[in-house]
């Protein structure tokens, strides 16, 4: 004797697996301590987040970003000779080691969550993608650090995902 499942276990299995699969694609962090949403790039998870100060957030390939309370003058409106002071600054405040020598580019823009400076530094064999990001509690630390046969395309990769970070409350 055969046995047919019945509608609801039917049902039942279908949503189960369809939770499954979305949850399995989905690459979104959302962090309660830092307010923040972000769709991360294709394949990038979550290591671990730390309380802090600063709150930290580590993730494969490289990424990390760290929330450091309080305004880091200057981050508003930054002047492009300001940058490197800035800099120096910001991974100080928040607990990351200076850069060695100077950066291969520092500019000025934007993103939909504020204000940017952006600096790209050489390390051989790595190369390193800093953001200082400007957020109503104080300013995120974007970085990552990839071999230089990889960075090109992780940065494109991160640079993209970037436009979806968003403040939640």
């Amino acid at each position: 004797m055969r046995m047919v499942p019945d509608a609801r276990m039917r049902s039942s299995s279908l949503a189960g697996f369809f939770l499954c699969a979305l949850s399995a694609c989905s690459n979104t962090f959302m962090s309660q301590q830092m307010h923040l949403r972000w769709e991360a790039p294709s394949g990038v998870k979550l290591v671990e987040e730390t309380a802090g100060p600063p709150i930290t957030a580590r993730f494969t390939d490289g990424f990390e970003m760290r929330l450091v309370t309080g305004e880091l003058t200057g981050l508003n409106a930054p002047d492009e000779k300001q940058l490197e002071p800035l800099l120096v600054e910001a991974l100080q405040r928040a607990g990351m080691a200076a850069v060695t020598g100077t950066p291969a580019s520092m500019k000025t823009g934007s993103l939909p969550l504020g204000p940017v400076a952006r600096y790209e530094v050489k390390v051989p064999p790595l190369r390193q993608l800093i953001y200082l990001v400007r957020v109503p509690s104080g300013f995120l630390v974007l970085s990552m650090v990839a071999p230089v046969a990889d960075y090109v395309r992780q940065e494109a990769q991160f640079e993209r995902s970037f436009a979806s970070m968003t403040i939640t409350h």
